[in-house]
């Protein structure tokens, strides 16, 4: 095992408060929610209110172990999008355009939406006018 000092957590550039409880430490990572906090907590045989910083290098070893689902998950959200919007499925094109997916109406909402992505094709270089 490394000798790694685990009184800070850095999550995603940002230090978390070591004081944090083991499963408020376990849902700041991405794809870990409360109830699956709460289930990793016991299989591992640990009180979820347990502080993170109490601790040993070896137990946040074998939390750090079972938290790789952070990366996994991203990955397949990301495969997931690029697959609909490979297949031109109705989701995929909607992204592709830039409008809300799920059915959100669009005709007097999802003005961010819509203006974020006109942004993106206003900044167009003109030809020059001929004389």
């Amino acid at each position: 095992m490394t000798n790694i000092s685990y009184n800070t957590v850095k999550n995603k550039g940002k230090e978390g408060r070591s004081s944090k409880t083991l499963a408020g430490y376990l849902m700041t990572k991405y794809g870990i929610g409360r109830s699956r906090s709460e289930m990793l907590c016991n299989e591992l045989g640990f009180l979820p209110s347990m502080a993170f910083n109490k601790l040993s290098s070896e137990n946040m070893a074998i939390v750090e172990m079972y938290t790789e689902v952070e990366s996994m998950a991203r990955e397949t959200m990301i495969k997931n999008i690029n697959k609909k919007v490979k297949l031109g499925t109705t989701q995929g094109i909607r992204r592709r355009l830039g409008r809300p997916v799920r059915g959100q109406r669009t005709h007097t909402n999802a003005k961010t939406r819509k203006k974020n992505r006109s942004r993106e094709f206003a900044v167009k270089e003109h030809k020059p006018l001929k004389r």
